[in-house]
């Protein structure tokens, strides 16, 4: 087993801190005010939310839905590889963040991060579980 460099542990926590911070954000929204900005730029956030979602859930199908229907119509070989659009569901949790306080914002937020499989959590994640699996 090899011994991990310290810049790659400083590397890897700072990405830990990012990828725990989006959801953090979103949870937090539940709670708080999230200070001044919040409520700020009302149509600017709902407009990021709304393209932060679309990405999550356009990553979403090309991680998870377009595989299984391919495999329920056909004999599952053959299906091309295809990348979703990655970072760009995040965008969601700034549109949190602008607009105004909403129990119902913060949920589906909450939900978009969740199912967008491009997003920094789950790039943390993926890097996690590799590190571990190298060993």
């Amino acid at each position: 087993m090899a011994q991990m460099a310290t810049s790659d542990r400083v590397q890897g926590l700072v990405l830990l801190g990012i990828g725990l911070g989006i959801p953090v954000v979103v949870v937090g929204s539940f709670f708080t005010t999230l200070g001044a900005l919040r409520g700020s730029l009302p149509v600017v956030g709902y407009t990021l939310f709304a393209l932060g979602c679309v990405f999550g859930l356009v990553n979403f199908y090309l991680s998870w839905l377009r595989p299984t229907v391919h495999r329920l119509r056909s004999d599952g070989t053959g299906l091309p590889r295809i990348s979703g659009i990655p970072l760009l569901g995040n965008v969601a949790v700034l549109g949190l963040v602008l607009a105004p306080p909403s129990v119902a914002l913060s949920t589906a937020a909450l939900v978009q991060i969740s199912i967008d499989t491009g997003g920094l959590q789950y790039f943390v994640r993926a890097l996690w579980r590799e590190s571990f699996a190298s060993e």
